[in-house]
């Protein structure tokens, strides 16, 4: 696959060649106003026009959790990179378990409640329109202390 660019003003038109197809994009620089709307045309379906813009370059990266060790029932934060927007991003588990709660907070932090889980070493995965990325944690034996009021 080659690609070639040419520039226009506040935005930049790729072509790209892969075989026999040949696609023409016109894609915003970094320089254009963001303020400005785009027409959309009316045959291009609602669900397409709302979709969100995810950027799959971005590849994520956890850089730490905090608390390590952790137990069962305990909120956890998820320090790192590329974590996408929220509408691209999409989901926290750890090892093969989907978290039942977790918050997107922004693009470099999550929050997610551990679900109870076995003691031992466990890995938390994030998964995002830019691929994955695993760290792992140790989770402590017993259930969180809940302080009543």
């Amino acid at each position: 696959m080659r690609a070639r660019s040419t520039w226009h003003e506040t935005a930049k038109w790729v072509t790209v060649v892969a075989g026999v197809a040949t696609l023409l994009l016109w894609v915003p620089s970094a320089d254009a106003a963001s303020s400005k709307r785009v027409r959309i045309p009316k045959s291009v379906p609602s669900s397409v026009a709302r979709a969100p813009v995810c950027d799959t370059y971005a590849h994520p990266k956890i850089l730490k959790v905090t608390p390590d060790p952790v137990r069962a029932g305990q909120k956890i934060r998820i320090k790192g990179q590329n974590f996408g927007t929220k509408a691209c991003f999409k989901q926290v588990s750890f090892g093969r378990y989907k978290a039942k709660r977790f918050k997107y907070v922004n693009d470099t932090t999550l929050e997610a409640t551990v679900p109870g889980l076995k003691p031992g070493l466990r890995s938390v995965n994030i998964l995002t329109a830019g691929g994955a990325s695993k760290y792992v944690i140790l989770i402590e034996k017993g259930k969180r202390k809940t302080r009543r009021r």
